[in-house]
């Protein structure tokens, strides 16, 4: 049977079995007076022996953290790497480290028919040195909206992608394209902003506006501010629809009278273990029976203005798991269908 040695905080266990410290939760240890150097505890919080060095408390073993979830789970480097297309959990069991990273995309907003708007990418957040300890940590997928089914008639955005627990982040759905007549059917906020439409004449008005910030520099895994990164939707012209806003750039203005505008670019990042593009806006419709030059979506999943579309007539659909925008439709004899937008995705990683 054990028998403690010592007294108050300082004892430890001696037995046949081995030797064991106090056992006390971070909170406990935190409320502690009178240490003094080398006091040894087991801190059953973050499950790992601590010693005081004279003014603070150390860890003296490292538990690496343990997890579960996701619909797949990789390693890459130092390392593991858990990806979420749907609805899922984030599980901690074990461990703790300052050092985990993060990507939440949203989903992307639905094209506009006929002449219209290129759906604006799902908003954007990447950060790294992100403490994890063991905790739940609650996922939903934010779906892509659906492209309009016709001229002057909405498309729909795309849907949030929120992670609970300890990160608490909701990333915003992409705003979906204008469609039709832009005063009535203007182009959707959201965490990038939708395209105008080009049934009417050019009006900053009509554009949706990104909720996230805007002012990405360029290049590899640049952390977002606290709304994300996001872009304001492209404006139109009489013919031609406003690209969407993708997470780098603004989506593009009209070309001209008759060709709408590119989508915004979306951001690149490694988390995946790969060099991944995401969030790009959708491009904007062109003018009834005028298949080219086709807008394109913005790089990162956003779908383009595509006359010859078979399934989606005139508009391709966003990128699933990028939160790319939908392609703005152009009339052609299949319809005036715009593209649906692509669903969001999370994936966080954690050094093994």
């Amino acid at each position: 049977m054990p028998v403690f040695v010592g007294a108050g905080t300082s004892s430890f266990m001696k037995g046949s079995d081995g030797v064991g410290f106090s056992r006390l939760t971070t909170t406990q240890i935190g409320n502690l007076s009178g240490m003094v150097s080398g006091q040894v505890v087991y801190n059953t919080t973050k499950n790992l022996l601590q010693f005081y060095d004279g003014s603070e408390w150390k860890d003296v073993s490292e538990v690496k953290v343990a997890a579960t979830g996701g619909n797949s789970v990789t390693t890459s480097g130092l390392y593991k790497i858990h990806t979420f297309t749907s609805p899922g959990t984030f599980q901690v069991t074990a461990g703790e480290t300052t050092t985990a990273k993060y990507l939440i995309v949203a989903g992307g907003g639905g094209g506009g028919g006929d002449n219209s708007g290129g759906g604006g990418a799902g908003g954007l957040h990447y950060k790294e040195g992100i403490s994890l300890s063991p905790g739940s940590f609650p996922i939903t997928i934010g779906s892509g909206g659906n492209g309009a089914p016709s001229t002057n008639t909405n498309a729909s955005n795309g849907g949030d992608t929120t992670v609970g627990g300890t990160i608490n982040i909701t990333a915003d759905g992409g705003g979906k394209g204008g469609t039709g007549n832009g005063g009535q059917y203007a182009g959707g906020p959201g965490g990038s902003g939708g395209g105008a439409a080009g049934e009417t004449g050019p009006s900053p008005s009509y554009i949706g506006p990104g909720t996230g910030d805007s002012g990405h520099p360029g290049g590899l895994d640049v952390q977002s501010p606290p709304n994300g990164w996001g872009n304001n939707g492209g404006i139109n012209s009489p013919g031609g629809g406003g690209g969407g806003g993708g997470a780098r750039s603004l989506g593009q203005n009209a070309k001209s009278g008759t060709v709408g505008g590119d989508g915004g670019a979306g951001a690149q990042y490694s988390i995946s273990g790969s060099n991944v593009y995401y969030a790009g806006g959708g491009g904007g419709g062109n003018e009834n029976s005028v298949p080219s030059p086709s807008p394109s979506g913005g790089q990162g999943g956003g779908g383009g203005m595509n006359y010859s579309y078979p399934n989606k007539p005139a508009a391709a659909n966003g990128d699933d798991g990028t939160g790319g925008g939908g392609g703005g439709g152009t009339h052609n004899q299949g319809g005036v269908t715009g593209g649906n937008g692509g669903s969001g995705i999370v994936i966080i990683a954690y050094p093994v």
